[in-house]
């Protein structure tokens, strides 16, 4: 558990049922308006992934694409709140992030913690600092709205 600060993210549109070619067309888009407002993608590009998504067993699923910011003029953005955040790190291949998600439902289950609607996953280590996809290393995290009282038996 993690107190996270608020944050600017720049949102893509929503890729939840994009086809490949919608996608590689997205990302020449999203290239351009990186560009445009001169952003940098290659340390700030991460995912948006609905609880409910993964709550429900989708796998290699998202919502959106997005980068920080700092600037609050540019259009399509939303703010990452400010608050405590489950956070863990998935080493390895994107493939296998379904096993690093099914410990983080556990552990939200195991402790009966209520949930932001989205995860957050941030590439620290992604297919362009590494050709290895085993040395990858993924940040994903939830917000956590409300801990459950602890009471005394």
């Amino acid at each position: 558990m993690v107190e996270q600060e608020e944050e600017y993210l720049i949102v893509s549109s929503n890729l939840s049922s994009a086809t490949h070619k919608e996608f590689s067309t997205y990302m020449l888009e999203y290239i351009q308006f990186c560009k445009k407002y001169a952003l940098t993608t290659h340390d700030s590009l991460g995912t948006l992934i609905k609880f409910e998504d993964i709550a429900s067993g989708l796998q290699d699923c998202f919502t959106s694409l997005y980068a920080k910011t700092h600037d609050t003029t540019i259009p399509s953005i939303i703010i990452k709140p400010r608050g405590l955040y489950a956070v863990t790190y998935h080493h390895g291949s994107y493939e296998t992030t379904h096993e690093t998600y099914t410990k983080i439902l556990e552990f939200i289950q195991r402790h009966h913690l209520e949930v932001g609607e989205f995860f957050y996953e941030d590439y620290l280590i992604d297919d362009i600092a590494s050709c290895k996809p085993d040395d990858f290393v993924t940040r994903i995290m939830i917000q956590i709205k409300e801990m459950p009282l602890q009471t005394s038996v």
